[in-house]
């Protein structure tokens, strides 16, 4: 029984930190803004957008926040409506075409995101986020190399791009280049260690290497990150079994099977069966 060999593209997520090509120094809430995106806090971010709405909600920042929030709230529709709106007032706004590519992408338009996402780089050519999302969408379509270059690029122009770093790692497993797939996941997870797919990748390649170990360890950290990922728990139920650990074997399909709830599939039937033999072998 193996883990299948399975490398999970990100939706593209987006956490812009804005160029002076998007502001205008004399906006007063110009501050608020770049605070707001620098944030790597959910909650503070959306308190500062709220401040931000509340002081200007009809600049190209007020509609700007107003989109971000909506995606937030998963109301693609609206988020598209407000970027649009910042557009209409900033025309030159690159990363307003690069937000509003995300949000097509993640709608399945991928022709209007890629036309959006060119367009933001042809604003700003350092825009690391549009690089990565045009990766994203190579990626998807199995141009790999392309890909690749996309996500350099953006590593380049944003050192510390830890969602970049991941889809670099992806792109590698696509190619089948486990070793550099395995360097770009531990570089996203060190610059984010709430990373919780980052580590699971890193379990999967470690797997499939034999090293049991430390795929259980990566695995765990996966979990320790975001006990909700069920994927986690299977692959860990796996290779708990695998290495001879029935309880913790019998304790991970459990928690898979609770988070998968009433969506069957070939795993959740593994599971099912996997665990009535360790219930039978183990009591």
């Amino acid at each position: 029984m193996r883990c299948k060999r399975v490398f999970v593209t990100l939706g593209l997520l987006f956490s812009i930190h804005l160029t002076s090509a998007a502001a205008t120094a004399a906006d007063p809430v110009e501050p608020l803004f770049h605070q707001a995106f620098s944030s790597e806090d959910p909650g503070e971010k959306t308190d500062l957008f709220k401040k931000i709405l509340a002081q200007d909600p009809k600049s190209v920042y007020g509609h700007f926040a107003k989109a971000w929030l909506a995606e937030n709230r998963n109301e693609p529709k609206t988020a598209i409506e407000e970027y649009t709106a910042a557009l209409k007032l900033k025309p030159s706004f690159a990363e307003a075409f690069c937000a509003r590519g995300i949000v097509l992408y993640n709608q399945g338009l991928v022709q209007e995101a890629g036309n959006d996402l060119l367009r933001a780089i042809d604003l700003n050519p350092r825009l690391a986020e549009a690089h990565d999302a045009i990766g994203v969408i190579l990626d998807q379509q199995n141009r790999f190399e392309e890909a690749v270059r996309e996500y350099q690029k953006a590593i380049a122009l944003r050192p510390r791009f830890a969602m970049a770093h991941y889809n670099l790692g992806v792109a590698y497993a696509h190619e089948g280049q486990d070793d550099l797939a395995l360097e770009a996941f531990e570089k996203a997870v060190a610059i984010k260690p709430d990373l919780a797919i980052g580590y699971f990748n890193i379990g999967k390649i470690y797997y499939n290497q034999g090293e049991l170990d430390k795929s259980i360890t990566a695995f765990e950290k996966a979990i320790a990150a975001n006990p909700k990922i069920a994927a986690a728990h299977y692959a860990l139920a796996v290779v708990d079994e695998e290495a001879g650990r029935k309880a913790d074997a019998i304790k991970h399909y459990q928690e898979f099977l609770n988070l998968a709830g009433d969506h069957p599939s070939p795993e959740t039937e593994q599971a099912e069966e996997r665990l009535k033999e360790l219930m039978k072998t183990f009591f």
